[in-house]
């Protein structure tokens, strides 16, 4: 996605969207968040199980939290941070995520974690 301009400067774009299932009764546990600093970008997705306050709760905040960290320690750490936050639940939330990280010039990173299916 690396593209130069008429001025010889790197320019590129990164485009996120998100869906959701119609039909899909409320409240949501599904969440996301993006983050850029600089020409790195961190992209974070998640889908809660179920619709319980707790994992409500917890899609909330968890997409930030992992792509903050992420920015600043890695998709590895910042996924395990976010699965240590469940443990602050009296009924700890179940909750599947991606991280994914871009830059220019650079392989783009993704970590997951959760219930996938197998391909």
């Amino acid at each position: 996605m690396d593209h130069s301009n008429d001025h010889g400067l790197s320019t590129w774009q990164v485009t996120v969207g998100s869906a959701q299932r119609p039909g899909s009764e409320p409240p949501c546990a599904d969440g996301l968040h993006v983050h850029r600093k600089g020409e790195r970008v961190c992209a974070v997705v998640v889908d809660g199980a179920g619709h319980h306050e707790e994992v409500v709760d917890l899609g909330q905040h968890a997409p930030s939290t992992i792509a903050l960290t992420g920015m600043a320690m890695g998709g590895l750490v910042a996924l395990i941070t976010a699965g240590r936050m469940s443990a602050a639940y009296d009924r700890p939330p179940h909750m599947s995520a991606v991280f994914a990280s871009m830059k220019p010039g650079r392989p783009t990173g993704v970590h997951c974690v959760g219930d996938f299916p197998d391909a």
